[in-house]
């Protein structure tokens, strides 16, 4: 099973992922030095040698018989990093629609740091810009658009987030 395929999947593997990262995400709070451990990472490297992530997070999914190819426990590293962030679990929406500004007057703030997001490509970067809106929105996210976009930011994914940004937005009076 690809990373690919249980973030945009369906099929009941799909949805034991999304379970057990909701419930993993929900005991960070219980678990405050993991928590911290977590968002001190720099990078996603730093998020992937950690033991919060390969002897906690890594250990549930393969006990609900997901198993991450390296390469996809990587890319993954990146959201969970990010997540560590999140206070908030919004039920619905999506984290690029979080980022519209409700007020037309906000865009002047808020459309230079997404149009830098949308034009990221640097794994790195991208994680330390997705640290900094979830900082930006006080701690609140969509977990699947957010967990999606951070473990596979392609061109398609920039697409759909400018799509879901810009639809969303106030036209200026």
């Amino acid at each position: 099973m690809t990373l690919k395929s249980l973030l945009y999947g369906t099929e009941p593997p799909s949805a034991a992922f999304w379970a057990v990262l909701r419930k993993w995400w929900e005991s960070l709070d219980a678990n405050r030095g993991a928590r911290a451990r977590l968002r001190r990472a720099k990078t996603p490297d730093e998020v992937f040698v950690s033991p919060d992530y390969q002897r906690s997070l890594l250990p549930l999914l393969k006990t609900a018989g997901i198993e991450l190819t390296p390469q996809d426990a990587a890319k993954f590293a990146r959201a969970v990093g990010v997540l560590a962030h999140v206070r908030t679990l919004l039920p619905e929406g999506h984290f690029a629609r979080q980022l519209a500004p409700a007020d037309p007057g906000q865009e002047s703030v808020r459309d230079p740091r997404f149009k830098k997001l949308l034009a990221t490509t640097d794994p790195d970067d991208l994680f330390l810009m997705l640290r900094r809106l979830v900082a930006y929105l006080g701690g609140t996210a969509e977990l699947r658009s957010l967990v999606t976009g951070a473990s596979d930011w392609t061109d398609k994914t920039r697409r759909a987030w400018a799509i879901q940004y810009y639809v969303n937005r106030s036209a200026k009076k």
